[in-house]
């Protein structure tokens, strides 16, 4: 009788163990991340939502900035979840002021969440990227790395371009070099009609934007901290290159 007993107990331990190990599986796909995102913010549950997170090597400022995001994504289900590839040249990376922060899982998409619940004029929708680690799919945390760089704090450049031609939004490519604590990188410009590009930065070295369509005109304005530090002015030419 013992025996069965102690068998039995064995069983329900077992189960237990299962039941709460498949409950706290991690999504193994990115439907199962984007429904399972769905249902804790129509349950508006912040630990459900909160378990989607990968929490690996988050310190507790970053912690607590997620915290809150996770608190604002708890105060309105979502209508429906959409599955998007991520976009072309999407930074993972940015360092301020001698800081790296990356993100702690490997980025592959981004979840388009449409919520609200009253009526088609109150929908709203927000973008939030989503990764893979060993296999399993989280929403992302960033973690920081102090670099070697001991300068002045960086500030926020602006990089604006307008194009205007008669047949239609005007295309443009290029690409501007410039400095963020200490290490230079390259900022990707593409787009059509008008764009504005905001970072972290030293200087601005040099800029280069090409013009795609056939006719028309476009305009490159560079500033720093609200200085303005260039302005071409609207330029009928196929590219205007700074300095």
């Amino acid at each position: 009788m013992k025996n069965i007993y102690i068998k039995k107990l064995t069983l329900l331990l077992i189960l237990f163990l299962l039941s709460s190990t498949a409950l706290n599986a991690q999504p193994g796909s990115p439907e199962q991340l984007k429904d399972e995102l769905k249902a804790a913010m129509k349950a508006k549950n912040k630990d459900m939502i909160s378990a989607l997170f990968n929490w690996e090597g988050v310190d507790s400022q970053m912690r607590e900035y997620s915290q809150k995001n996770i608190d604002r994504m708890a105060e309105f289900p979502a209508q429906e979840i959409e599955l998007l590839p991520l976009p072309e040249g999407f930074k993972t990376e940015f360092i301020r002021d001698g800081i790296r922060y990356t993100p702690n899982v490997k980025l592959v998409g981004i979840l388009r969440i449409i919520y609200g619940d009253d009526g088609p004029e109150t929908v709203m929708d927000a973008s939030i990227p989503y990764g893979v680690k060993d296999g399993k799919y989280y929403l992302p945390n960033t973690v920081t790395e102090k670099t070697s760089y001991k300068g002045p704090a960086d500030k926020t450049i602006n990089i604006g371009v307008l194009g205007t031609s008669g047949t239609g939004p005007l295309k443009f490519e290029g690409q501007c070099v410039y400095t963020v604590s200490g290490e230079e990188k390259i900022k990707i410009i593409k787009g059509e009609g008008s764009i504005t590009e905001a970072f972290w930065g030293q200087e601005v070295k040099s800029c280069k934007i090409k013009r795609l369509s056939d006719s028309g005109a476009i305009k490159l304005n560079i500033s720093i901290d609200g200085n303005n530090i260039f302005t071409s002015g609207m330029n009928e030419t196929q590219e205007i290159i700074y300095p």
